[in-house]
């Protein structure tokens, strides 16, 4: 698929590279075997712990041990690009953006991006700009972020059935020369199956998705809306003989926060409608 041009070059996560993240304080290397493109919302790889492709002899213990990393990176996000003004990623706004974050007086407030637009001849207004729109697209990306992270936790019982089994969180270990960020991750378990998109209808069993229902059902119980439920992001595993049906992409999720009542939540629960959706793009398949 063609990859989203939002400043973000592929050649640090395309396959064959090494890929190094640091989890729990601990540098780790991968081995990336593809990029999952277009890049919307984060980068996401497959990948295999390691630091060449094939380190153990055995192929089928080599296929068990690929994750997919999930790196929540500003410079893939697709709003850049969701504008008739395209805000393309630059080292120098980045950079801008990270020094006025470390301010002890720093607070965000998007409405700044509403304001008049600066002279062309406001080179300093201009650099302010470029700036304040990089904060926007940084605090994004560190809301898909804490909400994917969040929502697995509260879902942490359907992990390894309903939902992929999250397995670390950590950082991209980038050259501080290159980046002023060190943009986190997650590390999921890796699903070998096939979308609801793709799947032939006669190889899934109604109990199979009768206990996917019961599942996406659950989720507002735990304080979870999906509210991205569609095709693309249903699996079924294995894709010759499904015997999971699995639920990924929480990056959009919807979270029931302490100071929610239980009526608000009710309609927050209604509107992102996760229990029909499930059942209407089941229903069409």
């Amino acid at each position: 698929m063609r990859h989203l041009d939002t400043g973000f070059s592929l050649r640090p996560v395309q396959a064959g590279t090494q890929l190094s993240l640091v989890i729990d304080d601990k540098p780790t290397r991968y081995h990336i075997k593809k990029p999952f493109l277009p890049f919307t919302k984060s980068a996401v790889v497959l990948a295999q712990p390691g630091t060449a492709p094939g380190d153990s002899a055995d192929h089928a213990e080599d296929a068990a041990s690929l994750v997919v990393v999930k790196i929540f990176d500003p410079r893939v996000l697709d709003d850049r690009i969701a504008t008739k003004e395209k805000h393309h990623w630059t080292l120098a706004a980045e950079q801008r953006a990270a020094q006025d974050r470390a301010r002890e007086d720093f607070q965000w407030d998007d409405s700044v991006l509403y304001e008049d637009e600066h002279d062309p001849s406001d080179a300093e207004g201009l650099v302010l700009r470029a700036a304040q729109w990089e904060q926007n697209f940084f605090a994004l990306t560190m809301q898909c972020f804490d909400t994917e992270r969040a929502a697995y936790e509260r879902l942490r019982g359907l992990q390894g059935n309903a939902i992929p089994r999250l397995l670390g969180v950590g950082r991209w270990d980038v050259a501080p020369t290159t980046r002023a960020i060190q943009p986190p991750a997650l590390i999921f378990e890796h699903i070998h199956g096939i979308s609801l998109r793709d799947v032939d209808p006669g190889l899934l069993d109604p109990t199979l998705c009768a206990s996917l229902v019961a599942a996406v059902d659950s989720f507002s119980t735990l304080g979870v809306c999906h509210a991205d439920l569609n095709e693309g992001n249903i699996l079924f595993s294995p894709p010759e003989r499904p015997m999971r049906a699995v639920v990924i992409d929480f990056g959009c999720a919807m979270l029931k926060d302490g100071d929610v009542s239980e009526e608000e939540w009710n309609e927050t629960v209604q509107f992102n409608a996760d229990a029909t959706w499930i059942r209407k793009i089941l229903q069409m398949n």
